[in-house]
Formats: C-alpha cells, structure tokens, sequence
C-alpha cells in the first residue's frame, strides 16, 4: 500500500497534492515489484494503482 487515506489531504491543498500524488504512483509503479499497489481513500488513482475505500 502506498500513501494511505492521502486523497483528503490532496484535495485540500490542490494543484501541490496532485503533483505529489502523481510523483509517488510513478515511483511505486517504477519499482516493477510485481505486485499490486493499493490507495486508500484516492478517488484520481493512476492505473494500474488499485483504489480502496474503507467502510466504517
């Protein structure tokens, strides 16, 4: 999992929390682990980045 329940924060500070998000998919995605990479709480997920949201 990378940067969890990050999407709030995201949305809050804009254009800045866009670019982050964005530089941080690349690099997981970047790494060709292999396995899937899921984010919490991101509804504008890159693919091939799994998005999840938890229910209370």
């Amino acid at each position: 999992m990378i940067e969890n329940e990050y999407g709030p924060v995201e949305w809050e500070i804009g254009a800045p929390g866009k670019a982050y998000t964005k530089w941080f998919s690349q690099m997981a995605v970047g790494l060709d682990t292999g396995v899937p990479w899921i984010m919490c709480k991101q509804e504008d997920a890159p693919d091939p980045i799994v998005v999840a949201f938890t229910m209370p």
